[in-house]
């Protein structure tokens, strides 16, 4: 077989393994028939993604740690509203670069992380509403509804479901809530 149309294959097979269109036993079994038993572009494709299995594990860790953060910060410290409100905004912004780097190679789990910054933004944007104006529930509600809107303007335009029903769930129960 022409050594052309080898690479080709080869390079197809890796694309199959890489999307998950065949199970890996199979595209291992296929690159080591096309690429005559030289079993080393296996050895070095299983071994980086082993270490980003564990970087991304790290990276996981890392994102739920500062989702604690926020919320310990929020809720169970004394420190100034502006200082809590940065903070809340720092680690939001982290954890969005983290998402955009993460999309690539876990899709999922950037969508995850997507879904805990929309999260941080409503708990933040809501603890602002009950410092500004505490106790002001129609305030509350447009807030909430405002940012269940966003969550269905992403979910229209990154196709992504779950902040589709979770823009459509809490403009229902903000309506529900608000209406007695």
């Amino acid at each position: 077989m022409n050594q052309e149309r080898k690479e080709i294959i080869i390079k197809e097979i890796k694309y199959w393994k890489q999307t998950r269109l065949l199970p890996e036993q199979y595209c291992n079994f296929l690159l080591t028939l096309y690429s005559g038993g030289e079993e080393d572009h296996i050895k070095v494709e299983e071994e980086s993604r082993s270490i980003m299995n564990v970087k991304s594990m790290l990276t996981f860790f890392f994102v739920q740690f500062l989702l604690l953060f926020i919320v310990v910060v929020i809720y169970f410290t004394d420190f100034p509203f502006l200082l809590q409100m940065a903070f809340g905004l720092l680690c939001g912004f982290l954890i969005l670069k983290i998402a955009k780097k993460t999309r690539n190679q876990l899709p999922q789990l950037a969508y995850l992380y997507f879904l805990m910054v929309a999260i941080i933004l409503l708990l933040l944007l809501s603890q602002m509403v009950e410092q500004i104006l505490p106790g002001h529930r129609i305030a509350m509600f447009f807030v909430v509804l405002l940012n269940c809107l966003a969550w269905l303007f992403i979910g229209f335009k990154m196709g992504l479901k779950s902040f589709l029903i979770g823009g459509i769930v809490g403009i229902a129960l903000s309506v529900t809530f608000f209406a007695f």
